[in-house]
């Protein structure tokens, strides 16, 4: 697994790989059971899509890619403008 973590263009981590543990602390720190979030499945293509709510609005989508049962791959989406149509789309 190579994790990575997106930010916006210029911005410190710029596409920097990140250690697997820290993207694990992270995910659970932000979609975790102390996140006060609310974690549903959103049916797309191949690949398992989790839509993140946090009070009542759309937080994130994470994309999963997985290869032999386990998750290989993360890609969020949490800039708010990107998220607006999804917003809409769930009738929040």
């Amino acid at each position: 697994m190579t994790p990575r973590r997106s930010t916006p263009a210029g911005e410190p981590g710029d596409g920097e790989p990140t250690e697997h543990g820290q993207v694990a602390r992270l995910a659970l720190r932000f979609l975790g059971p102390d996140s006060s979030t609310t974690l549903l499945s959103l049916p797309t293509g191949d690949e398992p899509t989790l839509v993140a709510l946090l009070a009542g609005r759309v937080l994130a989508t994470v994309e999963l890619t997985v290869r032999g049962g386990r998750i290989a791959h993360l890609e969020s989406v949490v800039d708010p403008a990107k998220l607006a149509d999804l917003n809409l789309i769930l009738d929040l």
